[in-house]
């Protein structure tokens, strides 16, 4: 499936396969990831966000459904429970991210639960949290909205470069290949730049808190494979 996404244009080319993108780019970057030792993969990322390192293994749960709620994935190590919510070109869905903070609240109880939005665009914390909070207003059984301490956001372009050099031929095929996933889905690596502590102007986010349709994907040509020496 990765190979196939990535080198025929044509596999997604049906309106019900183009909206699963999302799902896939989902999937097999945390998938690669997870694949990749945890202090060379999702530890660092995690650090890049201003997380703690884990200090041993991560649990990687992919889309857990209870009650009409479905996280993208959820990261679970030591004490910690980090929901990842990930969109490419759509927006979010009806009370969505306020839902999912539920979920979070009551699966993990006890943990230190940290809400990440994974997207295109760069999402303010701030922003973030007063969608949550206006989501909550309208759920029933709605625990207390997070602090910007306990939420982060990811643009997809930051994933690669937050992690260290490959250290050896296994690792380098996974990064050629999550650089080649996040080509194809016109997400060119930059430079991890952190979390903003202050909101951008309203547009650069307000409409990404209105579900909207998705959009064809054109993928541009990819970057020529790295060679090993």
């Amino acid at each position: 499936m990765l190979e196939a996404w990535l080198r025929k244009p044509g596999v997604f080319g049906t309106a019900v396969e183009l909206a699963r993108v999302e799902d896939v780019l989902t999937s097999h970057v945390f998938g690669l990831l997870r694949y990749l030792p945890v202090d060379h993969g999702i530890g660092p990322l995690l650090g890049a966000l201003g997380l703690p390192a884990p200090k041993g293994s991560v649990s990687v749960d992919f889309w857990p459904l209870r009650d009409g709620t479905e996280p993208d994935v959820v990261l679970r190590y030591d004490r910690m429970a980090v929901l990842v919510e990930a969109k490419l070109d759509s927006g979010f869905g009806d009370r969505q991210l306020g839902r999912e903070w539920r979920w979070l609240a009551r699966e993990h109880p006890r943990a230190r639960r940290v809400l990440v939005t994974l997207t295109r665009d760069r999402l303010a914390p701030t922003a973030i949290v007063a969608q949550v909070a206006d989501d909550l207003d309208h759920l029933d059984d709605a625990p207390p909205p997070p602090s910007s301490r306990e939420v982060r956001s990811l643009r997809w372009r930051e994933i690669l470069p937050a992690l260290p050099p490959p250290r050896s031929p296994a690792e380098h095929a996974i990064h050629t290949d999550l650089a080649a996933l996040l080509a194809r889905a016109g997400e060119r690596a930059r430079p991890f730049q952190g979390w903003p502590p202050t909101p951008p102007t309203a547009p650069a986010h307000a409409a990404f808190f209105r579900a909207r349709p998705f959009q064809r994907l054109v993928a541009p040509a990819l970057p020529s494979p790295w060679r090993l020496r």
